[in-house]
């Protein structure tokens, strides 16, 4: 899975890295997350970094409090915590361990969750990761994340694997593969599950994992159940209505480009 599992941004303002000592303080007010964002409310972050617990070891502090919008009745307030682990010098990378707590809109964990969840809707969630580079021109990284989602009549637990291994063969010239699964068991019904696998060829102007801006060639094929596919909304890839139809496998190819600024 690729998601920004902490991700406090959103149009509004602040100051970052406020030196207290060995520490740095984060404080911003946002209005909304994005431009697309039809309900808002306004969001207060703050972040605490710097805190040395071990050698190489640094702990991330994260606090979001989402206000109540005016005249709006059935909206109500949410807050969430994040707190994140990140080790260095692991395998030649980096390795983070964050775990997340949100209530009512704060299920965003950073960013604004439904603003009509009331407090009894919660998510808690823990991401594992690991960045390793075992040679110049080969690196790569594991994700695993395990979420619990809790609402009256709608509980339920999200597990996710994945990985991706990155060789530069020429200096901007690289090839890569990802493997990821994912399950999904709602209280009460079955266990929905994805498989998926991709290869790709990409150019960029630096190498590994991260060089950026990326062009890739690649093809996924993946496979679901037959509860996944109930699950689906309409037209979407895995529904009946969907590109693949009743299939419960498919494969996609493209040309894909990104981009980090």
């Amino acid at each position: 899975n690729d998601f920004f599992y902490w991700n406090p941004s959103g149009i509004g303002a602040g100051i970052e890295n406020y030196a207290l000592g060995q520490l740095k303080l984060s404080y911003a007010v946002f209005r909304k997350d994005s431009v697309y964002q039809q309900d808002v409310a306004p969001r207060h972050d703050l972040q605490l970094r710097g805190l040395t617990l071990n050698p190489g070891g640094e702990l991330q502090l994260g606090l979001s409090y989402i206000g109540k919008t005016d005249n709006a009745p059935d909206r109500h307030t949410g807050a969430s915590f994040s707190i994140q682990h990140v080790q260095s010098g692991i395998f030649g990378g980096w390795n983070k361990l964050a775990v997340q707590y949100g209530q009512g809109p704060g299920i965003g964990l950073g960013s604004t969750g439904d603003l009509t969840n009331g407090k009894e809707v919660t998510r808690f969630r823990i991401v594992e990761q690991l960045y390793f580079k075992i040679a110049p021109s080969l690196d790569g990284q594991v994700t695993t994340t395990w979420q619990h989602d809790k609402a009256p009549g709608a509980n339920q637990d999200w597990y996710s694997l994945g990985g991706r291994l990155v060789y530069g063969f020429a200096p901007n010239w690289k090839v890569m593969t990802d493997l990821g699964h994912d399950q999904v068991k709602p209280d009460g019904g079955d266990s929905r599950s994805l498989d998926k696998v991709t290869i790709a060829t990409a150019w960029s102007p630096a190498p590994g994992i991260f060089g950026r801006p990326e062009v890739r060639l690649f093809y996924t094929y993946a496979r679901w159940n037959e509860a996944a596919r109930l699950a689906a909304t309409p037209g979407d890839a895995l529904s009946t209505s969907g590109v693949f139809g009743t299939a419960y496998h498919g494969s996609t190819f493209g040309l894909q480009a990104e981009h980090w600024w």
